[in-house]
């Protein structure tokens, strides 16, 4: 009995923080449907969990999982969007000084662009989350719209700033493919239509 109190208890844990970091996620699942996300993200943060090597059974946390590198590249690899599991091609990767994303080796005709889209948005962003209050705060750059005729192969996206408060800082990017009626874009009837990933995890 005295292990399966312990059990619930690390269960409720990450149940609780499973529920805030979703709510701090939306901005950039907006218009994405997966009805696994929710266990699946649940499965990641007793995951993490178990990476609390400091802490008594039963008294195990994410923040202290999330400290550790194995925590942190748990994060990483998670797929947020099965439907479009892997970035777009080339190399991504965050500065933190000043707050800047890098994207080298780009291609546009590996993008793998759905049926019927013209262009891509890439936005990007930080989220800073603090797993013992479950505070969060968000900083958005502009978003960068990129044609299926760019001969793009590097560019850069800023970040105004860093979010205020304590914390992990995740950095993270979002890439969604519209097609183009009249001026205007419009997301493609495609499951596969957005992208999300979290490129690094750094201490707050």
């Amino acid at each position: 009995m005295e292990t399966v109190r312990k059990s619930n208890s690390e269960f409720a844990h990450c149940s609780k923080v499973n529920k805030a970091f979703k709510l701090a996620l939306q901005p950039y699942l907006s218009g994405y449907k997966d009805g696994t996300f929710h266990s699946r993200l649940m499965q990641l943060f007793l995951s993490i969990k178990d990476c609390d090597t400091v802490s008594e059974r039963g008294k195990r946390r994410i923040h202290e999982g999330i400290a550790t590198t194995t925590g942190q590249q748990l994060v990483k690899d998670f797929v947020f969007t099965p439907e479009r599991p892997h970035l777009f091609p080339g190399d991504c990767e965050f500065e933190r000084n000043p707050p800047v994303f890098k994207v080298s080796n780009f291609k546009v005709a590996d993008a793998q662009f759905p049926k019927h889209a013209d262009c891509m948005e890439i936005s990007v962003g930080l989220l800073g989350f603090d797993f013992e209050t479950l505070a969060y705060g968000h900083v958005f750059a502009d978003p960068l719209v990129i044609g299926l005729d760019s001969e793009k192969n590097a560019f850069t996206i800023p970040c105004p700033d860093l979010p205020e408060g304590e914390g992990v800082l995740f950095s993270a990017l979002r890439f969604s493919f519209y097609r183009t009626v009249d001026g205007e874009r419009h997301a493609v009837p495609d499951a596969g239509h957005t992208g999300f990933r979290i490129i690094s995890v750094l201490e707050g």
